[in-house]
């Protein structure tokens, strides 16, 4: 009997895309059928949990003492298992509606890096909840699989998934990772740079959720239409402790940000230069492909092509990639069993 060969109706069989800023659920069958944050809110107090999800990220910044945010998972690896716990079971039970006799096979994509220690506890994390079987695919193939790129071609191929907490890359080359690195910088990084350029310049601090959208509405890698944008912003005054308005200015915001993404194209010139001559052709030719939520930078994919000097592109839909390829993979197991992790 084949991995995932039992009738659907003795078990939905999952794909999930399991992330530091989002957690991604595939029913085998159905498609893509949860996409909300990485978080949970619980009572300090009582332990107990108050919201999970989206529901949680409602919460951020209005949330009494006693009641803690937070996100379980840290570069794709679980950071606190009883709140992993928790946010996962929640998961798991929004998507199986009580129609499954038994317990599902669960499909995850993981850090190309991950110890025996971090499979260990995603694997015993996943049984505690109500899966049955797990398997593991690194997530860089699963992105690949995703952007339907031909990884089996012999043609080598790279991929830079910027993700909240990390960046992977990797090259592929005839069915294997011909190369793989993983950086530091990535969407927490160029979040993190743009708050620090609210508390020195403005002595402002502002939620996550605004930061976020911050980023997402004038932040820029490169010189675009958006560089002549402002953006009104109720911030919290760090000496009276009370909000005010302030207008942000999309040209020094891009200056701001300039430092962790010139260290994203270093990494990315670094994995360039390691290349054998015969890859590197190949990739010269063919340039990059960005996926990942960090890559919804504006005009980094132009910034990354100037600095790296070769063509640049962003997959469609960046932050469904990993989930979709672990989608893939989960309809035709046969197919892609070679590359799920032992």
């Amino acid at each position: 009997m084949g991995l995932f060969s039992l009738p659907a109706l003795f078990g939905k069989h999952i794909a999930m895309d399991l992330g530091s800023a989002n957690t991604l659920i595939h029913l085998r069958g159905e498609g893509i059928v949860l996409n909300e944050p990485s978080l949970i809110a619980w009572n300090i107090w009582d332990k107990k949990v108050v919201a999970v999800g989206s529901e949680a990220q409602a919460l951020l910044g209005r949330t009494p003492q006693h009641i803690e945010i937070i996100r379980p998972l840290k570069g794709g690896i679980i950071a606190d298992f009883t709140m992993a716990k928790a946010m996962i079971r929640h998961f798991f039970k929004k998507v199986k509606k009580g129609y499954a006799l038994l317990k599902p096979t669960v499909l995850i994509s993981t850090p190309s890096d991950i110890s025996a220690i971090g499979k260990k506890a995603i694997r015993e994390t996943i049984v505690k909840v109500g899966g049955s079987r797990v398997q593991l695919i690194a997530e860089p193939i699963a992105s690949a699989i995703g952007a339907e790129l031909d990884i089996r071609a012999n043609h080598a191929r790279m991929l830079v998934n910027i993700g909240s907490g990390t960046t992977e890359i990797a090259v592929f080359f005839h069915g294997s990772t011909a190369y793989s690195d993983l950086l530091k910088q990535a969407g927490d990084e160029i979040t993190e740079t743009l708050n620090r350029y609210l508390l020195e310049e403005h002595n402002a601090k502002i939620g996550e959720v605004t930061a976020e959208k911050c980023k997402a509405t004038i932040g820029s890698a490169w010189d675009s239409p958006k560089i002549d944008m402002t953006m009104p912003l109720t911030v919290k005054d760090l000496d009276t402790g009370t909000p005010k308005e302030l207008q942000i200015a999309a040209q020094p915001l891009r200056q701001a940000l300039q430092e962790p993404l010139h260290e994203l194209a270093r990494g990315i010139n670094t994995a360039l230069d390691n290349l054998p001559e015969t890859l590197l052709v190949d990739i010269r030719n063919d340039g990059l492909l960005l996926c990942g939520g960090g890559s919804l930078l504006h005009g980094l994919e132009t910034m990354l092509s100037q600095e790296c000097q070769l063509p640049c592109l962003r997959c469609n839909d960046p932050l469904l990639n990993t989930v979709r390829g672990c989608g893939i993979v989960l309809e035709n197991t046969k197919q892609y069993r070679s590359f799920l992790l032992p």
